[in-house]
């Protein structure tokens, strides 16, 4: 069976600190919102750097194409493996 692609929005893209393993925020259930985040590979704490946010709580780097932190948000959609990253707004239908 094939796998489908799955859409992901780039602000929700993160990788872990501990393991570099790729997540999404869609991947946390509601409930986890004021939980403490565990990497679903390596059980290693996430924190905002996780998401790319410095200690000022202000983001200052992106997950890009090649599972690399890029300094620069994307401004084109990409593919990461089997997701379809997803950049700028996506309108309201």
């Amino acid at each position: 069976m094939l796998n489908p692609k799955k859409v992901v929005r780039i602000g929700g893209l993160g990788m872990c600190e501990h393991c570099r393993t790729l997540f999404t925020i869609e991947d946390f259930p509601p409930e986890a919102m004021n939980a403490e985040w565990k990497c679903p590979k390596c059980k290693g704490v996430l924190t905002g750097k996780s998401f790319g946010y410095n200690s000022k709580s202000k983001k200052v780097k992106w997950v890009g194409p090649g599972k690399k932190w890029v300094k620069a948000e994307p401004k084109r959609d990409f593919e990461l493996g089997n997701w379809s990253v997803i950049t700028g707004r996506i309108p309201m239908i």
